[in-house]
């Protein structure tokens, strides 16, 4: 095994609490490993702490997945709450600090040097939860960001894990979530070998992106344990309604192949959505690229431009992590997951001479 999961395995060996943290438009199969991760660890008797908190993204996902989420069963877990005790400093200087206790009570004595000590000068808070493990589905630590006054962060980065694929393909995500719970010694359970094998679907498009002997295997062995590719297809085909169908089939018409820029530009206007009974969302752009790299040459880059009202927005998607930096540094703009959102800009005249000024920029450097 590797030495990361190696590492992460004896960090969750002696862990009280976990937090695991998704970016805020996180990879559906990040948040499906999220999932698991969730699942297994909280049986590995260990608190779990989740970012981000739900958003339009994340319930988009659990609406998606309700059927196999379902038969995970309720853990109700123990929450370690807490209470810190301020004194203000410009109030009066602590001379000693002690406690005493009976039977009844649980006595804090404050001495002080100078001033007097009143109830009113004190401040409770709930401290901030102290996770002992870090797990991060990114390769970057900006993803925290999401949690910063949520929990402490701590100082050190020896706590913190981030998982994420490789960009030559030769570990990709599925496979690491699956070797960290061997390690762990972790039951697979049914649920979560639907999970982890809907996840590898979707990273490997069906087994078209890593079509190697180490994914079938991966494959082989959550199937041979009990996975249900049947349950698994039938969530990600009832994706394919006919509105579906309908503004995936007008993104195609309108798009063309830039061989120059080795970039895949698809436009559409608002009517687009309105005709075939959709709404305009990050989460079905997305989407409509997900299924047009099924379809189409599979490009380096993917420049696709929607209108929502009177704005036009892009996102500029790539499997090339070092290209899409260069494009968001282009941009001065922070990478969400594995594309970038721009915009909004005043019409597609505008944005695409945009695009195409970065794409061009990003080749050169």
């Amino acid at each position: 095994m590797e030495e990361n999961n190696q590492k992460t395995m004896e960090l969750l060996s002696g862990a009280k609490s976990c937090a695991l943290i998704l970016e805020q438009n996180p990879k559906e199969e990040e948040f499906l490993l999220h999932a698991v991760c969730d699942t297994a660890l909280k049986d590995f008797g260990i608190y779990i702490l989740s970012f981000p908190e739900e958003n339009d993204a994340i319930k988009f996902y659990k609406e998606k997945w309700k059927a196999v989420l379902k038969e995970i069963p309720e853990r109700v877990q123990e929450k370690e709450q807490k209470t810190v005790i301020k004194i203000p400093k410009k109030d009066f200087l602590i001379k000693e600090l002690s406690y005493d206790e009976n039977d009844d009570f649980f006595s804090l004595v404050i001495t002080p040097k100078q001033g007097k000590f009143a109830k009113e000068n004190v401040v409770f808070e709930d401290a901030l939860p102290e996770p002992s493990a870090i797990l991060c589905f990114a390769d970057s630590e900006k993803i925290l960001e999401s949690a910063v006054g949520k929990i402490k962060i701590p100082e050190s980065r020896e706590n913190i894990i981030l998982f994420f694929s490789e960009t030559d393909g030769s570990k990709i995500l599925t496979e690491k979530i699956t070797d960290l719970l061997k390690l762990l010694q972790i039951d697979f359970s049914i649920p979560i070998l639907n999970l982890l094998f809907a996840s590898l679907i979707l990273e490997t498009g069906r087994f078209k992106n890593f079509a190697n002997s180490t994914v079938f295997s991966l494959a082989n062995f959550l199937l041979s344990r009990g996975a249900d590719p049947y349950a698994v297809y039938k969530i990600l085909d009832n994706e394919r309604t006919d509105s579906f169908t309908q503004i995936t089939g007008r993104a195609a018409a309108r798009s063309h192949y830039d061989e120059n820029l080795e970039a895949m530009f698809v436009f559409l206007q608002e009517t687009d959505f309105e005709k075939t009974n959709n709404s305009s969302s990050l989460n079905l752009i997305l989407k409509i690229i997900k299924e047009l790299k099924h379809i189409a040459k599979l490009p380096r880059v993917y420049a696709f431009f929607w209108q929502k009202k009177d704005e036009i927005f892009t996102v500029l998607k790539s499997d090339d992590n070092n290209y899409l930096l260069k494009l968001s540094n282009a941009f001065q703009s922070s990478l969400q997951s594995d594309y970038l959102l721009t915009g909004p800009y005043k019409n597609f005249s505008e944005a695409e001479l945009k695009i195409r000024e970065a794409l061009v920029q990003a080749k050169l450097s």
